[in-house]
C-alpha cells in the first residue's frame, strides 16, 4: 500500500514538473514580432474597433470631461483603438505567453484606408459636416488629412487641435475610421469647452 501511495505521488510530481517545464520553455520562445528586446517591431494587424475619445490634459487623476474648460494650448484630441493580429494570433492565448510589461507594441495595420474627423455643430466660424482633419496634427507635426501610413500604430493616437480662437467653444466632433473593405468605425463626442486663456 505505502510503494503504491509513493508510486502514485512520484507519477503525479513528475507530471506537474513536466507540465511546468513545457510552460516555461514555451513562454521563453519569442516570435520575432512581439520581441520584447527591440518593442518597435510592428507587428501585422487589423484594427476591429475606434474604442473611444478622449481629451487631455490630464488633471486630478481624470482626463478633461465636457464641463471642463482648457486651455487651446493643452488640449489633446486622443483617440483608443483595437487591434487583432493577423499573423500570431493564434499564440496570443495560448498558456504562458504574455507581453513584457515594458513592451508597447506597434502595430502594422493593414485594413485602414483613412480616418477623418469632422464637425457636428458649429465651431466658431466653421459649420457642422467640416472635415477638420487638416487641423489636427499627429506627434511629428504632419496634420491627420494627410495621415496615410499606418505601419507603426499604436492603440493610442494623440492629436493637436491646431486653430486661432475668437471664443470659448466647445467642439463637438465625429470620427470615421474607414476600412479598405467599405466598412467603417464612427464615433461622436464632445470636447471640453476650448479657451486661448491660460
Amino acid at each position: 500500500m505505502g510503494i503504491k501511495f509513493k508510486k502514485s505521488v512520484f507519477m503525479t510530481f513528475s507530471v506537474m514538473v513536466s507540465q511546468l517545464a513545457l510552460l516555461v520553455l514555451y513562454s521563453c520562445f519569442v516570435d520575432p514580432a512581439f520581441d520584447d528586446l527591440d518593442c518597435s517591431i510592428p507587428l501585422k494587424a487589423n484594427i476591429t474597433e475606434l474604442k473611444q475619445v478622449f481629451y487631455s490634459p490630464y488633471e486630478n487623476q481624470q482626463y478633461a470631461l465636457p464641463t471642463d474648460t482648457v486651455p487651446i494650448s493643452d488640449f489633446r484630441f486622443n483617440m483608443e483603438f483595437e487591434f487583432e493580429p493577423i499573423n500570431t494570433a493564434k499564440n496570443l492565448g495560448a498558456p504562458g505567453y504574455a507581453y513584457a510589461l515594458d513592451c508597447v507594441p506597434v502595430f502594422d495595420v493593414q485594413n485602414i484606408s483613412n480616418i477623418q474627423v469632422f464637425l457636428t455643430d458649429f465651431f466658431n466660424e466653421l459649420p457642422p459636416g467640416r472635415d477638420i482633419s487638416y487641423l489636427l496634427l499627429l506627434p511629428d507635426g504632419s496634420q491627420l488629412s494627410r495621415f496615410r501610413d499606418y505601419s507603426k500604430m499604436e492603440q493610442f493616437l494623440s492629436l493637436k487641435f491646431n486653430f486661432n480662437l475668437s471664443n470659448t467653444r466647445q467642439l463637438n466632433s465625429l470620427v470615421i475610421i474607414y476600412l479598405k473593405n467599405g466598412e467603417q468605425f464612427r464615433l461622436r463626442s464632445i470636447s471640453p469647452y476650448l479657451t486661448n486663456e491660460n
